[in-house]
């Protein structure tokens, strides 16, 4: 998929299953912590139960998702690592699923921007492997062929 149309895709309301299995890679971890009787933590467990889903394992066997239930009066957070490192965390009481998802994916287009800016726009073996997916010549959909 090209960046232009996959940009597109995340500017519109909905994240599609295609881009986030293309962006997922580009995750390296996602931690929720929530208050489990607080009803607004419905859409940070919506989040954790999205994140553990087996098409994201398959793309991404590396993606750790870590869900801690807790009972004190503290919002819940979302804390979302990258493979660059960087670190994107938000407190989820005042957003759906759907906005949190988007934003997760945001960042995660960001990030495959900025791998794809160093070098020859493919990841390196090590990066890759970080990512979950295939390094230099091993995957056909980043190298343009179909």
């Amino acid at each position: 998929m090209q960046r232009a149309q996959l940009f597109l895709k995340l500017k519109m309301n909905r994240v599609t299953k295609e881009v986030s299995l293309e962006l997922i890679k580009y995750v390296k971890s996602v931690g929720v912590r929530v208050n489990y009787w607080d009803p607004k933590a419905s859409s940070a467990l919506e989040i954790a139960r999205q994140m553990t889903s087996k098409r994201f394992k398959k793309v991404n066997p590396s993606l750790k998702v870590e869900l801690q239930l807790h009972e004190d009066s503290d919002p819940g957070v979302m804390k979302v690592e990258y493979v660059d490192g960087k670190v994107w965390e938000t407190q989820t009481g005042e957003h759906k699923a759907s906005d949190l998802r988007r934003e997760l994916f945001m960042h995660a287009r960001l990030v495959e921007d900025m791998v794809e800016e160093t070098g020859d726009g493919q990841m390196d073996d090590s990066e890759a492997a970080q990512a979950g997916g295939k390094g230099k010549g091993g995957d056909s959909k980043k190298s343009g062929k179909k």
